[in-house]
């Protein structure tokens, strides 16, 4: 554990604190006031400058993604932006900063969006809607060109069951050997999925980090993008709203509209349920995975889509009620999201 690790939450934030309106000046923004919005790994600030202007403004966590993989978001960020999507867009370049207390930490500067979350009376139109945005994200995904240094992380079975996974002593032995059973089956059925299904994902992406505002729809909050199946997403989102969002009886027809959104990406409509589910396991799974700190560093993520070997066997779903009822872990990394326009 880190001599930051040891800190209080109180002395953490106050040296976070100090850092953020550091790099706010290296950033050029002279700050007229500021205000936390979220510490859970990284520290996540709104400021507004004098001249009226709004920014989010994000301190990497001291363990987080690597200043490369940050770089690497930030430039699929802006080209989503350029593109027209409903996105936040990255002001400057990935910064490093320290200061005395706190050693250098990357931090990333976003204009500020502002909207309220999904709430039950989100209509079956709007719905459709960001079915529709989500469609032209992950169209634009394919059409991605990424820099030589380009660097995410892949979001696949190795994400949540590689080297190492399930053995560490954080996990207890009844989880662990559950663990190692979904490593194996997830290792001999994800191939089966086609590889045209692949790309940049958004890879967290759920009702807190969509913000509606007169009809717009945006999306926020790429902080975890990276390679994997288009339907990780999918199954995401969907499977938030109806557990935060619509009531049981409305999910069929909300579920129906936002697939009728993104039919436009929808490669196969195959098993669809099945995929669905085994993609809410899988991320359940790569959730666990970060929280309990079983992941181990991996080389420069490959392209998703030329790592794995594919073919065209039928998929068995895993249930994600397995996962869950079964690793009792509390995972309350996203809780306190409201109105960011990243983290």
């Amino acid at each position: 554990m880190s001599e930051f690790q040891q800190l209080s939450h109180a002395e953490q934030l106050e040296r976070l604190d100090e850092l953020a309106m550091l790099a706010a000046i290296e950033f050029g923004i002279s700050v007229e006031r500021h205000s936390l919005l979220q510490y859970e790994d990284n520290a996540v600030y709104r400021l507004r400058g004098r001249d009226g202007a709004e920014y989010v403004l994000r301190v990497s966590a001291e363990a987080g993604y690597s200043a490369e993989q940050q770089a690497s978001e930030l430039e699929w960020l802006l080209s989503l932006w350029r593109a027209g999507l409903p996105v936040p867009e990255p002001l400057a370049t990935l910064l490093q900063v320290h200061t005395e207390k706190v050693a250098a930490r990357s931090c990333a500067l976003f204009r500020w969006i502002s909207g309220q979350l999904p709430g039950k009376d989100m209509s079956p139109r709007q719905i459709a809607e960001l079915g529709a945005v989500t469609a032209r994200l992950h169209q634009q995904s394919r059409n991605f060109t990424p820099s030589r240094a380009f660097n995410r992380p892949n979001l696949d079975w190795q994400a949540a069951f590689g080297s190492g996974a399930g053995g560490s002593s954080a996990v207890p032995p009844l989880e662990r050997e559950l663990l190692l059973r979904l490593k194996r089956r997830f290792q001999s059925m994800l191939p089966a999925f086609e590889s045209a299904a692949t790309g940049l994902v958004h890879g967290d992406l759920h009702r807190d980090n969509i913000l509606l505002r007169d009809g717009a729809i945006s999306i926020t909050d790429f902080d975890d993008c990276g390679w994997g199946y288009y339907l990780f997403d999918v199954a995401c989102l969907l499977d938030s709203f109806r557990r935060r969002v619509v009531s049981p009886g409305a999910y069929p027809q909300a579920r129906a509209a936002f697939l009728e959104g993104y039919r436009p990406a929808l490669t196969s409509i195959a098993n669809l349920d099945d995929q669905l589910r085994t993609f809410k396991a899988l991320r359940d799974a790569i959730i666990l995975a970060k929280v309990q700190l079983i992941r181990t560093p991996t080389p420069a993520a490959v392209p998703i889509r030329t790592q794995l070997p594919l073919r065209r066997s039928q998929p068995r779903p895993i249930g994600f009620a397995l996962l869950r009822s079964s690793c009792s872990v509390a995972v309350s990394k996203r809780n306190a999201r409201s109105r960011l326009s990243t983290s």
